[in-house]
């Protein structure tokens, strides 16, 4: 949606998917990277009780830990070689090969341009990762006040920056319902449970997030429809062809 509204705002299509391609990086990037330090911090203290993992638990924490650092790394080394020039020319070598590779060289080559404008936009990029880093803590104690609201004290806010990377990349990749329904409420019970909290918890507090999320963005909705009739209002119409004369 964000993509397909900056390309019909800007009518720059190949500028709308680079922007979108590299916050998807980023983003993704500062979500696990928060997951990896968070694990990382309670498999060397426990959690903030004080208490220690063990047995399934802690197995569970390591592949956190290792799962969310490995992936961090992986990402981090993708979107260098976004930048890059000398790895673009070699994914350029690579696309050029493949079957239909004849039919989507001006749609590479545009895209590559695109990119091209980040591989020096540190600032951009930096503020980027902050905004990212800023909405993974929000969305974190959203969920701790939502949890502790139903039962106090039933999680800590370091687990919740543990499991909430994991929630998220769980929904994009298993896109089966709009806004990840159904996934997202399944993810909450399962990292609950593995964490040593209770799935039933975490589904309650899975359909409170998403249900409170929803409230919140229909003000939003509102006025982007709103905007998107004025915008159709302004368009000039056509006038009636002039009859010509006999």
């Amino acid at each position: 949606m964000r993509g397909y509204a900056l390309a019909m705002d800007t009518r720059r299509r190949a500028d709308a998917a680079a922007s979108i391609l590299i916050d998807r990086f980023l983003g993704l990037l500062v979500f696990l990277a928060s997951a990896a330090v968070a694990s990382v911090v309670m498999l060397l203290w426990g959690r903030p009780n004080g208490d220690i993992f063990m047995g399934e638990r802690l197995l569970f924490m390591r592949i956190i830990a290792l799962g969310s650092t490995g992936a961090s790394l992986l990402l981090l080394l993708l979107l260098a070689a976004l930048l890059s020039r000398r790895m673009k020319q070699t994914a350029e070598w690579f696309l050029s090969r493949l079957p239909f590779a004849k039919r989507t060289p001006p749609i590479r080559q545009k895209l590559a341009q695109a990119v091209n404008a980040y591989r020096h936009a540190y600032s951009a990029l930096l503020v980027s990762a902050l905004i990212s880093f800023i909405i993974v803590v929000l969305t974190s104690v959203n969920i701790w006040l939502i949890t502790n609201g139903i039962a106090p004290g039933g999680i800590g806010l370091a687990e919740v920056l543990a499991i909430n990377p994991i929630i998220v990349f769980i929904s994009l990749f298993v896109p089966f319902l709009p806004g990840g329904l159904g996934v997202r409420q399944g993810a909450f019970y399962s990292t609950f449970f593995l964490i040593g909290r209770s799935g039933d918890l975490g589904f309650a507090v899975g359909i409170l997030q998403q249900l409170i999320g929803l409230l919140v963005s229909l003000p939003g909705g509102l006025l982007w429809i709103r905007g998107r009739r004025d915008e159709l209002a302004s368009l000039p119409v056509d006038s009636p062809p002039e009859p010509q004369a006999q």
